[in-house]
């Protein structure tokens, strides 16, 4: 009876993860279709919609798409490894086809090819408005219109190859990003499932590869942040398969992509201190600064003259200095708005007092998290949990105009680790970052406590 009992609750569990792939299928597919309900491409995103109806119906979409995942976590159904990554490639591949309507970055970087490409020009020196004529001016979200870049060169490489294959057929562009995105994401399921080998269906690999936020920022919005999660990660297995030096040049090859890649090598570094194997230590730094000066002298070759705009832009980065109060994290919400509403920001020293609380934060924040590493076990959950607290506390107190895009690595670490808090923190992210589209993070992340704090009493009461 024991096994006719067991077996018949492993099909429970499968149909119910069947019912899972069910919705997520539905709410997909409903993504795909509203994307091309407006008539102007230009401002068929999120922030420009001017059918309160296509709005409303994106935030349900969105909604259910939270809703269903946190369902998911609360519950993980078990299903065959390859029903979940079969999924997980189907509606990757609808998003793919899907218009980008999270944000316009896409349009960003077809932009930065053809200025390479087309121009001549170097978007370190140059920005877009410079080119007022060309074809995707109109797309490009006013506020990076006259900035220059801020990714790496090895991304710009990246948007210049793009162009010089799908210059000829323009809106190719737009798709073979979202394409590469696509691909990245499925590298990274593939990655995952190489760092938490675990039995078929097991719940970190379902969280991961169904998880809404990542699908929707890679292959949907084809955010390039998708391919720093892929380097991240593939650095990770490397050090899990005792490949240290293959490890830390990934991690340098990495912060070409992505500046903030930097943030992950202290505790890299302590990793390997606390192994004591000194001849490998000096190898993994010798990979570390030969794959450095290696990737970043190829990517500069194609930008000429960008070494001083690159570094001005690390050491003085907009991103952590100015101050959007709609946009920032609810952590920094909290910091911001008593200091605001105190009138402190009104003396000269408001703004500054702001960047000092919020910098002496972090680096508190930082140093208790590598105290932590140091002294849990030696081994990769210890690396992963440091990580993924480095990189949340980077964006909640050092970003000051936060997106969800940014959150995809934060989420990817999260999602990884062996402890039960971390995954469901890692979640809570992405739920946060999902309703973040229509509301600010502040505002979601009182929306979800709310509704903790109202399931929490109704299972008291209950």
């Amino acid at each position: 009876m024991g096994a006719v009992e067991n077996d018949a609750e492993h099909a429970r569990a499968r149909r119910r993860g069947y019912r899972f792939a069910a919705v997520f299928s539905a709410l997909w597919l409903g993504v795909a279709a509203a994307s091309y309900l407006h008539g102007d491409w230009t401002r068929n995103d999120f922030e420009r919609f001017d059918d309160l109806r296509l709005s409303f119906l994106f935030f349900a979409l969105v909604g259910g798409l939270a809703a269903t995942y946190a369902a998911l976590v609360a519950q993980p159904p078990r299903l065959s490894r390859r029903a979940l990554l079969l999924a997980a490639a189907a509606w990757t591949a609808l998003l793919i086809g899907s218009f980008p309507v999270g944000s316009k970055d896409v349009f960003l970087y077809a932009a930065y090819g053809r200025i390479q490409v087309l121009h001549g020009g170097n978007p370190y020196l140059v920005t877009p408005a410079d080119f007022p004529g060309d074809r995707w001016d109109p797309y490009v979200q006013h506020r990076w219109r006259d900035q220059p870049t801020v990714y790496g060169p090895l991304f710009l490489a990246q948007a210049r190859l793009v162009e010089a294959l799908a210059g000829a057929q323009p809106w190719a562009t737009v798709w073979l990003h979202k394409g590469l995105a696509g691909a990245f994401f499925l590298a990274c399921v593939w990655v995952a499932a190489r760092l938490r080998p675990g039995p078929l269906g097991a719940a970190p690999l379902l969280l991961f590869a169904w998880n809404p936020l990542l699908l929707f920022e890679s292959a949907g919005a084809a955010h390039n942040d998708i391919a720093m999660v892929f380097l991240l990660l593939a650095a990770l297995a490397c050090w899990r398969a005792e490949r240290r030096a293959a490890a830390l040049a990934l991690l340098a090859v990495s912060f070409w992509y992505k500046w903030y890649a930097l943030l992950f090598l202290p505790a890299l570094a302590l990793e390997m201190w606390k192994r004591r194997d000194w001849p490998q230590a000096w190898r993994g730094a010798g990979a570390l600064l030969a794959a450095g000066v290696a990737c970043g002298a190829f990517a500069l070759a194609l930008l000429p003259g960008s070494a001083a705009a690159i570094a001005q832009q690390l050491l003085h980065p907009a991103v952590v200095q100015g101050i959007f109060p709609h946009e920032i994290s609810p952590v920094l919400a909290a910091l911001f708005w008593p200091m605001h509403a105190t009138g402190l920001f009104a003396l000269p020293i408001g703004a500054t007092a702001f960047h000092l609380a919020r910098g002496a934060l972090f680096a508190i924040f930082a140093l208790a998290v590598l105290v932590r590493q140091a002294r849990a076990p030696e081994g990769l959950e210890a690396l992963l949990q440091s990580c993924f607290l480095l990189g949340a506390g980077f964006f909640a107190l050092m970003v000051t105009m936060l997106f969800p895009w940014h959150l995809l690595s934060v989420v990817a670490l999260g999602l990884l680790c062996e402890r039960r808090a971390f995954v469901v923190a890692a979640a809570a992210i992405s739920l946060l970052a999902l309703l973040s589209y229509f509301l600010t993070f502040a505002v979601a992340a009182l929306l979800f406590a709310a509704v903790a704090a109202a399931l929490w009493l109704l299972r008291r009461a209950a």
